[in-house]
């Protein structure tokens, strides 16, 4: 299968590039940023230009839109962000239709659900934290509650993809919505890796090369269709236990099952069950409360 990786040259398109290279694919790299160390030769290319955009989709049977503006802060002011994501994402989607690919996965944020700030755990334990969350344990089928500029941007391309499989029902159209992405292969000591995990985004993370292999699996396996995931690694909650972490900062959140029967605050099981995905790292150990 030709796959067109967008933003080949950052963390996640560079590794899911990695991936797909190494299950036989045939892959198209494209970024504006040149990495001499890419896994591949990328072909420059600004998304904002849609012209550019067809000639880089044209001949791949599908797409890995990994090229936006990676958070909150990467743009000024906010309306450029919103503009240029958004362009960015219509000008690929529809590229991607007109041209016939039948399969592709936009990389959506965690954000697109809920985000308040980036509160991470520590062994101070935060107070006065309000979470909006729906319910626990949270899934990809939460409603949208964005909340900043970028958030926003996810969520209107999550309807973009959505609206485009409904016109188009050959089309394999599927939003992963990804928490942070720490790279735990890297870190000799696992337990300074749990500052990735943030109050505000559920304690949800994802290794940055299980991030990959998902986003090879839908490629490669999901239906025609719209879906959307919210994956995570797991945690080992140890000494605070998940029925005190809801407890303390979840309480006013409804409960999707008895406290007792929860030992993860994301419910990935759409995502094992629709594309048989796992994380295949080890769960990512809280610090312990001095």
């Amino acid at each position: 299968m030709k796959v067109l990786v967008t933003g080949a040259a950052g963390r996640l398109g560079s590794a899911v590039c990695n991936v797909l290279l190494a299950h036989g694919h045939e892959v198209r790299g494209t970024d504006r940023a040149y990495r001499p160390d890419a896994p591949l030769r990328l072909e420059m290319a600004d998304l904002l230009d849609e012209i550019a955009t067809y000639r880089l989709v044209e001949g791949c049977e599908a797409v890995a839109h990994c090229g936006n503006h990676p958070h909150f802060y990467a743009v000024t002011p906010a309306q450029r962000l919103l503009r240029e994501n958004l362009a960015m994402n219509a000008n690929v989607c529809y590229a991607a239709v007109d041209l016939g690919v039948h399969n592709l996965v936009f990389i959506s944020s965690i954000q697109a659900i809920s985000h308040t700030g980036h509160r991470r755990w520590h062994k101070k334990r935060e107070q006065n934290i309000t979470c909006r969350f729906p319910y626990l344990p949270i899934d990809g089928d939460a409603p949208p509650n964005p909340s900043n500029a970028y958030a926003l941007s996810k969520v209107l391309g999550e309807q973009m993809l959505q609206h485009l499989a409904q016109q188009h029902p050959q089309l394999s159209a599927t939003a992963i919505r990804l928490p942070g992405l720490p790279d735990l292969n890297n870190r000799p000591d696992r337990r300074l890796a749990s500052k990735w995990l943030s109050i505000n985004e559920c304690f949800a993370y994802l290794e940055i090369n299980d991030a990959a292999r998902l986003v090879a699996r839908a490629l490669e396996k999901a239906a025609p269709g719209y879906r959307q995931y919210l994956p995570s690694g797991r945690v080992d909650f140890g000494q605070h236990g998940v029925a005190n972490i809801i407890q303390r900062y979840y309480t006013h959140i409804p409960l999707r099952q008895p406290v007792d029967q929860i030992d993860q605050l994301i419910d990935t099981t759409a995502v094992s069950d629709q594309l048989g995905w796992q994380p295949q790292t080890d769960p990512l150990v809280m610090e312990p409360v001095d």
